[in-house]
């Protein structure tokens, strides 16, 4: 997404609450990386550093883009932005998808808590909140009570394939013919793939 942006003559630096500058993958980031870690509070990502600098540096950006919920970096992002008249946006990266209540019943309980406090307020003062589909947006108020936002489908800001779909298909099975829905043992018109990657992560357990 950031590439995408850039090809629009948009310039983006990445401020992270956990990691470090000597990190490698800091080092080797494509772009700018402001890192502010380690964090605090095990996954919460906490760190005080993250006020200080987008108090002192906030400004010098048109707007912000906060990165996830339930950690430190929408609570602590969102309430400078707020503070400063910065406009921000939120990307949601699927974390208000209904589905997750029923898989993780008692996380979710956990989580209804913070948004009441906190999350739902993040959110709500946001500019927008950025879903990658139609789908996940139409889902997401059904996750929490008493939310309301508004909401923008980003998409997820995956660059193009650099091979032509075709091409790529046809290289794949050149370089996997057993998956092929004409090799031998395999009936016309049946594609094998669910039995082998079966087979594959049997093995690999």
């Amino acid at each position: 997404m950031s590439a995408g942006l850039e090809q629009h003559a948009v310039s983006v630096d990445v401020l992270s609450c956990t990691d470090r500058a000597g990190d490698s993958w800091v080092t080797d980031f494509p772009l700018h990386v402001h890192a502010l870690g380690p964090g605090r509070l095990g996954r919460y990502g906490y760190t005080p550093r993250l006020r200080p600098w987008l108090v002192e540096h906030g400004r010098e950006y048109d707007a912000w883009v906060i990165n996830g919920l339930w950690q430190f970096q929408s609570l602590g992002a969102a309430s400078v932005a707020r503070r400063l008249g910065v406009p921000y946006y939120v990307y949601a990266h699927g974390m208000l998808d209904p589905r997750g209540r029923r898989a993780h019943p008692l996380k979710h309980l956990k989580k209804v808590l913070y948004w009441i406090l906190f999350e739902r307020r993040a959110l709500h003062l946001a500019n927008a909140v950025c879903f990658t589909c139609a789908e996940e947006a139409r889902l997401a108020p059904s996750c929490f009570p008493f939310g309301s936002w508004n909401p923008f489908v980003a998409g997820a800001g995956i660059l193009s394939p650099p091979v032509p779909k075709q091409e790529a298909v046809a290289a794949f099975m050149q370089r996997f013919p057993a998956l092929r829905v004409d090799s031998p043992g395999t009936n016309q018109g049946e594609t094998p793939w669910c039995s082998r990657i079966c087979k594959v992560r049997s093995g690999c357990s």
